[in-house]
């Protein structure tokens, strides 16, 4: 089974998370979240109860529309896929 960790975030807040090859999966477990990845053109919104699972890799920033939480679990359950990824934030945006 795949570890999930959930970080709390207040409305503004940003999270950078760099994934492994076999992406992420991301679930708002509260509030509206802005979820964008580079290499995809399309901007996703989570919203409570709302999944996304990321393309491999590529740098992906979440954006808090509102105070909420968000789970963070690996995508693939290979030996290969290696941890989380690194998670960088959350950091209060500009």
């Amino acid at each position: 089974m795949n570890p999930t960790i959930v970080t709390p975030l207040r409305d503004n807040d940003t999270l950078r998370l760099l994934p492994r090859r076999d992406g992420l999966v991301l679930t708002s477990r509260a509030g509206t979240f802005l979820v964008t990845q580079e290499r995809d053109p399309v901007d996703h919104v989570l919203e409570p109860g709302g999944e996304l699972r990321t393309a491999g890799r590529g740098v992906v920033v979440v954006w808090a529309l509102s105070d909420g939480a968000i789970a963070v679990a690996r995508a693939g359950d290979s030996p290969e896929a290696g941890s989380l990824g690194h998670p960088v934030g959350p950091a209060r945006a500009a």
